[in-house]
């Protein structure tokens, strides 16, 4: 149906004219109706084309890699349904964060598999080993030596003290402020702990020969040790922790 509004518009109607005189022209459209059809705008058409087949996954021919600056190629084999693929790690390797990650997790998976014994998670061993050379230190330190954040170190602090591996006293050289102590029970199990995990980075890192392994030692402890530790004055609130 088509929309039709009607809009009229008049003028008066001329007055009686004299004899013999033609009647006066109107002005266009005075005395007359104006009809004025509002044809309904063409909605868009909610019937769907022919659909397209989806896109192709991107191919993974040589042809269609990235035109990046040229580096050492660093082949791996992949295994795959259709046979093995070469995958290039070249730009990755030249990441030092990268290849300490793939370091991290080769070594990590060694000594986690020797602290399930103990029933010990890895971060575990890493505060035991420190309150053992450190005692007295606040949880608050710990967690400046460890890069850790306090709110992240409150429930492992309690998982300690419930397994009855750590203890917490006043600090003898800060009375206002208390200090996290080995137990017995602790310190027995580092002493066991600490032999087996060095063999287990022994195993993880049997490629490398001794002077080998001290000059990786060396060159990781010269990367992060250049990260000052935030050691800024402790509030009141923190004087306990």
């Amino acid at each position: 149906m088509l929309d039709r509004r009607i809009r009229r518009r008049w003028s008066p109607e001329p007055g009686p004219t004299d004899p013999g005189q033609a009647p006066p022209k109107l002005p266009h459209g005075c005395g007359r109706i104006a009809v004025e059809v509002d044809m309904p705008k063409k909605k868009p058409s909610s019937a769907k084309g022919p659909s397209r087949p989806a896109s192709s996954p991107p191919s993974t021919r040589t042809g269609d890699a990235c035109e990046l600056p040229e580096v050492s190629r660093e082949l791996t084999e992949v295994p795959s349904s259709r046979g093995p693929v070469m995958v290039d790690q070249g730009d990755l390797y030249e990441l030092v964060g990268y290849s300490c990650r793939r370091a991290h997790t080769h070594v990590l998976g060694h000594a986690a598999a020797c602290l399930a014994a103990y029933d010990l998670p890895p971060g575990w061993f890493t505060v035991l080993i420190l309150l053992a050379r450190n005692p007295g230190l606040s949880s608050r330190q710990l967690c400046q030596v460890l890069g850790v954040k306090p709110p992240n170190f409150v429930a492992l602090a309690a998982a300690f003290e419930s397994r009855g591996l750590i203890e917490r006293r006043v600090n003898p050289q800060d009375r206002r402020s208390l200090g996290l102590y080995l137990t017995p029970s602790g310190r027995r199990l580092v002493k066991r702990v600490r032999e087996d995990v060095l063999l287990a980075e022994r195993e993880a890192t049997s490629m490398l020969d001794d002077e080998e392994r001290k000059t990786l030692l060396s060159l990781l402890r010269r990367v992060f040790e250049r990260t000052p530790y935030d050691l800024a004055p402790m509030s009141e609130g923190e004087a306990d922790a």
